[in-house]
Formats: C-alpha cells, structure tokens, sequence
C-alpha cells in the first residue's frame, strides 16, 4: 500500500502522521515519509520532540516499527458504533448517529439510525466532521422496600419483577 520507508505501516500510523506534519505547518504530502522517514518540519514533515508524545515516542513508532506501542496510546477505532456526530466543532447542533466508518477525515453514519438495528434497515449514508464517543455517565440509585434500603445493583432480579408490577 505505502512506498518507500513506510513499506508495511499500519494506515492509522500513517493518519497520525500525516495529521503532525499539518499541524506542524507543512502540507500533507505522504511522498516526503516514503522518502525519508525521519523528515523534519524543516524538511516537510514534523519535529518529533514537539509533539504531545514526544521523541523516544516516534523512534520506537517509526525507526523500531513498534506498532503496538503505537496503537496502546491511539487504539485501533471499532465500527460501528453510536457517536455523537457534527460538523462543527464544538458539536453545538449534534445528533446521535451510527457511525460506521472514518475516511478522508470525514465520518460516515446511516443516515437517521440512532441504533445498530435501525442500520441494518438503512442504506443512505450521511457524512459528518467530527465524531467523538458518548461519555457513559454512571450512577447510583437506592431504594427503599418495606423500609429497607438497597443500592439497586444488590436488589436480585426477582425484587426487580416485583418493582416493574408497581
């Protein structure tokens, strides 16, 4: 798939990559890794100590080819999924969506499917700018029966039945 000195890089290395050398200010060329990949800003990649990860980071990545490291601090994203979609971003005016893939920096859902089985109903696809995870909120409920409390999590699955009839 790649050329040159990301011969067998995984595409997510090479997203990330890609994605330094724009912030740091250069164009997006992939020709200036498959040449040379240690390529600096100066020479139209990135400067490795600069970035949030830092030098020791990009050497075992790039120059030991430790994709694994790579792929503990970035885990590979699996599809599909509920996402909170939008093209803004500050996600002001977002949806919930089921979103089934990333590409071209763009993430594609089905069109008006909030659940993984409305999907498998729907063919249209709709494109977004910006996904991100719903934050899974947690909480805790006690209740009290015949003047007894109990955190719901205690209560068996009988006392639950007998809860839905009220």
């Amino acid at each position: 798939m790649y050329k040159g000195d990301l011969k067998g890089f995984p595409k997510e290395v090479v997203e990330k990559i890609l994605e330094q050398q724009v912030e740091q200010g250069n164009e997006k060329d992939i020709s200036i890794f498959e040449k040379y990949i240690r390529a600096g800003k100066f020479r139209g990649g990135f400067d490795w100590d600069t970035t949030t990860e830092g030098d020791n980071f990009w050497r075992n990545v790039l120059i030991k080819k430790n994709f694994d490291l790579f792929f503990q601090k970035y885990p590979k994203k699996q599809y599909p999924k509920v996402m909170i979609v939008s093209n803004n971003n500050d996600f002001s005016k977002s949806l919930e969506r089921v979103v089934f893939m990333e590409k071209n920096g763009k993430f594609l859902s089905w069109h008006y499917a909030t659940t993984l089985e409305e999907a498998e109903k729907i063919n249209h696809v709709t494109t977004w700018d910006y996904a991100k995870d719903i934050e899974q909120t947690s909480i805790e409920i006690t209740v009290k029966i015949n003047g007894k409390t109990a955190k719901l999590s205690d209560i068996s699955d009988e006392t639950l039945k007998r809860l839905r009839e009220f």
